[in-house]
C-alpha cells in the first residue's frame, strides 16, 4: 500500500489570509483540536514581519502556548534569516523557507531576485543546523506562474538542486496559483525523484474537487512522501490574475477521505479528521458547509490521477 504523510498548514497558510483576525486563544484551540484528530506535522505560524502578515503577529505566543506531545512537531514559515532566528528562539520544531521559481513573483512577493532568495536560504539552513533543528525547503510557482508565460522545468530543477545541496529534511514543490493538471504534477514529481532519489519530496497543491485530489494522488503515486493540506480548505492562492483560479488549499478532510478510498495510507482516521473539520469551522465562525465532509468519486479521481489499480 502506498503511504503519505499529511502536513497540516491551515493554522498558518489558512489564517494568514482569513477575512478576520483570529485571536490567539482560538488559534491555540484550533491546533490542539488538530492534534487531537491525529495530525502530527502542523505549520502553526509564520515569522514574517507583522506589517506584512499582521494576522500572524502572535507567532511566538502561539508556539509558547501549544501543548508539547511526543511525536508532534510544530513548523513555522520564515521569509528570511531574521525570521528564522525569531522562529528558533520561539521554539519552532521545524522551520520552512521557500524560493520562487518565478522571477516576477520573487521580486514582488519577497522583494528579492531568485539568486538573493537562494542566498537567504543558505543562511536559514545554517541557522537551523546550528540550532540542531530540521528545516524544509520549498519551491513556489513550480507548476506555473500568473506572470510568466511558463516556468521551464529545468529552471525549477536548478532551484531544487541548489536547495537539495543545503540538506533540508525534505523539499516541497508548490502549485502556488492552483490549477495545474495531474499529469503535470506527476511529471514534475517523477523528474525530481528520478534525479534525487534520496530526497524526501512533498507537494503543496490546491483544490478540494476531483482535479485537486487527483493531483495529490498522482504526486504520491510518483513518489511524493508528504502532502501539505489545510483543514476546511482554508487559505490558498493570493495572487489575483486571469491565470490564477483562486481555488483554496487542499482540504485536509477531503484528502484523507480520498486517500483512504484509493488505498493510500495516511495513518489518520477519516471520521476523526472530518469531525475536526466541523469543529474548526465552528471555532473560526465559518459557514457549516465549510466543515462538511468533502468526498469525490474514487474512479474519477483515479482516472484523473492516472492510477490504474485504484479504478476497480
Amino acid at each position: 500500500m502506498a503511504a503519505a504523510r499529511i502536513v497540516e498548514v491551515g493554522p498558518r497558510d489558512g489564517l494568514q489570509s482569513h477575512d478576520a483576525e483570529v485571536p490567539t486563544d482560538r488559534k491555540v484551540a484550533l491546533i490542539e483540536r488538530l492534534v487531537e484528530a491525529g495530525l502530527t506535522d502542523i505549520e502553526a505560524t509564520s515569522f514574517a514581519h507583522p506589517k506584512v502578515v499582521p494576522h500572524l503577529a502572535d507567532g511566538a505566543e502561539v508556539l509558547a502556548r501549544l501543548p508539547r506531545r511526543e511525536g508532534v512537531r510544530y513548523r513555522a514559515l520564515v521569509p528570511n534569516h531574521k525570521g528564522a532566528v525569531r522562529a528558533i528562539e520561539a521554539g519552532a520544531d521545524l522551520i520552512v523557507a521557500f524560493v520562487s521559481a518565478s522571477p516576477t513573483y520573487s521580486a514582488r512577493n519577497q522583494n528579492m531576485t531568485i539568486e538573493e532568495a537562494l542566498g537567504q536560504l543558505e543562511r536559514i539552513a545554517a541557522a537551523a543546523h546550528e540550532a540542531s533543528i530540521g528545516w524544509v525547503a520549498g519551491v513556489s510557482m513550480a507548476l506555473g506562474s500568473p506572470y510568466e508565460d511558463d516556468i521551464p522545468v529545468e529552471d525549477v530543477l536548478a532551484i531544487v538542486q541548489r536547495c537539495e545541496a543545503l540538506g533540508p529534511e525534505h523539499l516541497y514543490v508548490a502549485d502556488t496559483v492552483g490549477g495545474a493538471p495531474p499529469a503535470r504534477v506527476r511529471a514534475l514529481c517523477e523528474e525530481v525523484r528520478g534525479r534525487w532519489p534520496d530526497l524526501s519530496l512533498a507537494v503543496h497543491l490546491h483544490g478540494a474537487d476531483a482535479r485537486g485530489l487527483a493531483c495529490a494522488a498522482a504526486a504520491v503515486d510518483a513518489g511524493a512522501e508528504q502532502v501539505e493540506t489545510s483543514i476546511c480548505g482554508l487559505g490558498g492562492p493570493v495572487v489575483r490574475s486571469p491565470r490564477s483560479p483562486l481555488v483554496g488549499n487542499l482540504a485536509t478532510e477531503a484528502v484523507v477521505a480520498a486517500f483512504a478510498e484509493l488505498g493510500i495510507d495516511t495513518g489518520l482516521e477519516v471520521a476523526a479528521v472530518e469531525a475536526a473539520a466541523r469543529d474548526a469551522a465552528e471555532l473560526l465562525g465559518l459557514p457549516p458547509e465549510a466543515g462538511a465532509p468533502k468526498r469525490a468519486d474514487r474512479r474519477e479521481v483515479a482516472d484523473l490521477a492516472g492510477i490504474a489499480s485504484a479504478r476497480a
